[in-house]
């Protein structure tokens, strides 16, 4: 330590602790700030220190070392390129270790009573929308809390325990994490970020297919029990009327019957668009904002907006567009999309449609 100090001109001074007598302090008696940094980091890449405790500001002093491969991420990061950067840190290739492999640790206390998991876990998750990395279930690469096997959900005790030593054992097989990135790119062609949503959260009223069904069903056996009862009513039965004329008496009243629920049936058709037409809709108003404000590039279209229908839930993409833009996309199409939770500005829209007005709440992301 004196050695790689004294060959950069830094003076130290030691000291030991007051509690511990096996450690020291040691104090830097030097205004070079850049010099002091560049000498820890050496000190660390030759083994003299095994592990360094830093803030992000090390990234504004220039601050590089391949060497690293763990790194424990325990303070909250705001920002996309923030959390990049400090992840790049140990991703890093190193010069004459070709088989290096890097381990980052996100740091989250959960909230057992939350269904969510606390706001900690909420922070984590808005992280991991813009972190791209292995998942541990396919061998695929891709963003999100899911990829970590950390869907939505509440977590007991027990089960934070047995992922935590989950997670422990899988960094024990650094030997084959190396094998499972070659096999994800592969088979991966190119790498598109995506946003998931419920169907509920689509910003109109949605109906879906079965419930239109259901409301069709509905129509048709009340129509077939009005006529059965009109046929077999004591009236028409003595009647002397020709069997024409009881049915189509009685088939007037079985439609008269079922006309209200085949009109809302029909209403409802022809009110709601499919959910990927309306979600692809929302995304490109959002996307021509982000374009007026000069954050992405692309210049807005109907085409750069992928969506698709899956189970219930619509999975939406934007097609072209760096990494960052994607974020900044997804990330904004997910705050409009979400449950209104004391937003900063709302948007009160109205829609005139056939049958009157339609009212929705927006949050502005």
């Amino acid at each position: 330590m004196r050695e790689t100090a004294g060959q950069r001109g830094i003076t130290l001074s030691e000291r030991p602790l007051a509690h511990d007598s096996d450690y020291v302090s040691i104090d830097v008696r030097d205004s070079n700030r850049s010099s002091i940094v560049e000498w820890v980091t050496e000190l660390f890449d030759q083994g003299g220190v095994h592990v360094l405790i830093g803030t992000a500001a090390l990234l504004g002093e220039g601050w590089d070392a391949p060497g690293i491969n763990s790194m424990i991420m325990a303070s909250y990061v705001g920002s996309f390129m923030l959390s990049n950067q400090m992840r790049g840190r140990a991703i890093r290739s190193q010069r004459g270790n070709p088989d290096k492999t890097g381990a980052i640790w996100h740091l989250a206390c959960v909230d057992t009573e939350l269904a969510d998991g606390g706001e900690d876990m909420a922070s984590l998750a808005r992280r991991f929308r813009s972190l791209v990395g292995l998942s541990i279930t396919n061998e695929t690469i891709e963003s999100g809390m899911e990829r970590m096997g950390l869907g939505p959900g509440r977590l007991a005790e027990r089960d934070i325990e047995l992922y935590n030593a989950q997670t422990l054992d899988r960094a024990k097989e650094r030997h084959l994490l190396k094998e499972r990135w070659a096999s994800a790119v592969a088979l991966q062609g190119s790498m598109t970020e995506e946003l998931r949503a419920e169907g509920k959260r689509v910003p109109r009223p949605v109906v879906y297919p079965y419930t239109i069904k259901a409301v069709l069903i509905f129509a048709l056996v009340l129509g077939l029990e009005t006529f059965f009862d009109a046929a077999s009513s004591p009236q028409m039965l003595h009647s002397d009327v020709p069997g024409w004329f009881k049915f189509s008496i009685a088939a007037i009243m079985a439609a008269v019957c079922a006309s209200p629920w085949i009109y809302k049936a029909a209403k409802m058709t022809f009110k709601h668009q499919s959910l990927d037409r309306s979600i692809r809709e929302v995304g490109l108003a959002v996307y021509t904002v982000l374009y007026e404000l000069k954050l992405v590039q692309p210049a807005p279209s109907i085409h750069l907006i992928g969506t698709q229908e899956e189970g219930g839930a619509v999975v939406c993409w934007l097609r072209d567009g760096n990494t960052h833009e994607k974020t900044l996309f997804l990330n904004a199409l997910q705050q409009l999309l979400d449950p209104i939770d004391n937003p900063r500005y709302l948007v009160y829209r109205t829609s005139r449609r056939r049958f009157g007005l339609s009212h929705d709440y927006h949050a502005v992301p």
